[in-house]
């Protein structure tokens, strides 16, 4: 049996109600409970801008370290070899330690949708999507060709736009899941967000599903496109025209770095703990 009617038995078998957009497509809903969503959306919540903004950085300081040994990413901005995307920039912030109870109930919620053989990465980080940022078209195996499926797991529906898209020739749709529930596809599908265009948040929790083979073939290869990387990726680094303040989180007269989140985080002089201070380490 192909791993896409293992998937769909599956859901029959467990009593899930679930629309199937294509073949290898499931919208499958109530994979939270009511309790569960809350607790991810209120740690969504109570999480304020800057923290969102730290977290992010430092996941693009791992990336730089891993590529260029370096974590300054203002400088290696200004140098051209790092750039960030407004469109793409989809923050990150964990939850294992606040809800880990939460995430291991939902990822072994959905390790049950899948066969043994096809486990689901842990649901250990969400992700915020702002006004003005959306996701451009891609596949997951572009960058990780091991990858089978992925997920996505719908934390809120109070925002505008924000709209998952497919572009395939049996699947071409834009959809807005409602709160609680999971988009489940197969990872080679061209796909992507709209931008979010009101003030409400976007927060998604992801997975990705890949044989247990090719455990060892993923995310964390140092080897990996960088995503982040403007240049690889053929795109040009766009132009927020944010006015920065009096100075830098140094007090040092600063320009624009080109990306708002980056700006908005060294004008305001948040260190890693998420208050004032004068470093970015």
């Amino acid at each position: 049996m192909e791993l896409k009617d293992q998937i769909k038995t599956n859901l029959d078998n467990l009593g899930y109600e679930y629309e199937q957009l294509a073949d290898d497509a499931f919208l499958v809903h109530n994979i939270l409970s009511e309790e569960e969503r809350k607790a991810f959306h209120n740690l969504a919540n109570e999480t304020l801008p800057p923290q969102w903004y730290f977290f992010y950085l430092k996941e693009l300081e791992e990336k730089a370290k891993d590529l260029y040994g370096r974590v300054d990413i203002a400088t290696l901005i200004s140098e051209g070899k790092l750039m960030l995307i407004p469109r793409n920039m989809s923050q990150v912030r964990s939850t294992e330690e606040d809800l880990e109870n939460e995430v291991t109930a939902l990822t072994n919620r959905v390790n049950e949708i899948m066969p043994p053989e096809y486990p689901t990465t842990r649901y250990g980080v969400m992700q915020r999507h702002y006004k003005g940022v959306g996701l451009e078209d891609h596949r997951d195996t572009d960058c990780n060709p091991s990858l089978e499926f992925a997920t996505v797991v719908y934390l809120n529906e109070n925002y505008e736009g924000g709209y998952l898209y497919f572009k395939d020739d049996d699947l071409t749709t834009q959809i807005k899941p409602p709160a609680g529930s999971m988009m489940l596809f197969r990872a080679s599908r061209l796909h992507g967000v709209t931008e979010v265009t009101g003030e409400g948040q976007r927060y998604v929790l992801t997975s990705f599903i890949s044989h247990v083979a090719e455990q060892g073939n993923r995310f964390d290869s140092v080897n990996m496109l960088n995503p982040t990387d403007g240049k690889q990726m053929g795109y040009v680094q766009e132009k927020s025209g944010y006015k920065l303040g009096s100075g830098d989180y140094q007090g040092n007269e600063q320009k624009s770095t080109g990306d708002p989140a980056l700006d908005h985080f060294l004008s305001q002089g948040y260190a890693g703990s998420g208050k004032k201070g004068n470093s970015l380490n």
